[in-house]
This record gives C-alpha cells, sequence and structure tokens, in this order.
C-alpha cells in the first residue's frame, strides 16, 4: 500500500512540473496582419530569389535558354527551364522553414 501512495505521489509531482513548464513556454504568436505581411515579404523574395536563379543558369549555360524558349517554341528547353525555377523554389522554401 505504502509503495502505491510514493508512485501516486510522483506521478503527481511529475504531472505538476510539467504543467508548470508548459505554462512557462507559452509562446506569444504575432497578430494576423504581422503574419501575413511576412507571408507577402517571404513570397516576394522567393519569386526574385526563384527568377535570379533562373537568369544566372541561362548567363551560365551554353546558348540562350529564353530565346529557345520564346522564338524558338522549343519544349524541352521550356522543360529544362521549368525544372530550374522548381529546383531554385525548393531550395527557397527549405531556407525559409529552416
Amino acid at each position: 500500500m505504502n509503495s502505491q501512495t510514493d508512485l501516486s505521489a510522483k506521478l503527481d509531482a511529475t504531472q505538476q512540473m510539467l504543467v508548470q513548464l508548459l505554462e512557462s513556454n507559452q509562446h506569444v504568436h504575432p497578430s494576423l496582419w504581422h503574419s501575413l505581411l511576412y507571408m507577402v515579404i517571404y513570397a516576394f523574395v522567393g519569386v526574385f530569389i526563384a527568377i535570379g536563379g533562373y537568369k544566372l543558369f541561362d548567363m551560365i549555360a551554353h546558348g540562350d535558354l529564353s530565346k529557345e524558349i520564346i522564338q524558338n517554341k522549343n519544349v524541352a528547353a521550356a522543360v529544362v527551364g521549368a525544372a530550374i525555377i522548381l529546383g531554385v523554389c525548393i531550395l527557397v522554401a527549405a531556407c525559409i522553414v529552416g
């Protein structure tokens, strides 16, 4: 009977410690408007970085990828361009998420 009382007391003490720990770690969330502002800023930064990554690849690669896509209507070049942009977007999203 004594061991059950000790176990019950230990469980109660542990529960109280957990409650205090959880109450002390409450985070203050930013307001909705701040969150929306941050989202718009991240979106614009992400789009500019994606475009910059595509332009950087276009400068480094042999030939003019934009010209191939727009003037020559080369579907394969468009797929390569889309893959570049998608890859840069995945990297930007990973950086934002942390």
